[in-house]
């Protein structure tokens, strides 16, 4: 009898071996899922900042994006005013050089007439330079923004697989209990 008493104070003392390594385990369990809850809040709040950053981003582009769009719509609109204006006082100053000229020598007259010639021939380059350097800087703008996009869509995407990828906090309070 005293025999058995002793083997079942060993068993006793095993198992309460055994309870005592397996609470150990628990609280490492309990303090790895803290962790990782806690873990989980600072990329919840690492994704709420990536948002507001996007969204200051995305606001800050439109903004860009309009004031370069109306300094562009300002800038063309000066130049047009600008070539009228020169061209305007070219053709004036040239119809009284015309108009004086011509009761004096015929030979000038020609030779202004060439030289009007060649003025709309610069104007008409000029005119062509104009559109080119505008058709460029509209097609630099549209490639800015169609880069900006892709770039914030890229961000969207990794915002969103970042809030899909979230620790379900039930399934680890289950777990710890």
């Amino acid at each position: 009898m005293e025999q058995n008493i002793r083997e079942i104070k060993e068993l006793l003392v095993m198992i309460y071996d055994e309870v005592k390594e397996v609470k150990v385990r628990v609280t490492n369990l309990e303090r790895g899922f803290a962790n990782l809850l806690e873990r989980a809040t600072l990329l919840e709040n690492k994704v709420e900042a990536m948002d507001t950053r996007i969204s200051n981003l995305e606001s800050s582009m439109d903004n860009r994006i309009s004031n370069l769009e109306s300094s562009m719509d300002e800038r063309i609109s000066n130049l047009e005013s600008s070539m009228d204006e020169r061209i305007s006082n070219l053709e004036s100053s040239m119809g009284e050089r015309i108009s004086s000229l011509e009761s004096s020598m015929g030979e000038r007259i020609s030779s202004l007439e060439s030289r009007l010639a060649g003025l709309e021939v610069s104007m008409n380059e000029l005119n062509d330079f104009s559109r080119q350097k505008t058709a460029e800087l509209h097609h630099q703008a549209q490639r800015n923004f169609e880069i900006l996009e892709t770039d914030l869509g890229a961000a969207i995407d990794w915002s969103k697989f970042l809030q899909e990828q979230k620790v379900d906090k039930e399934a680890l309070k289950k777990a710890a209990v």
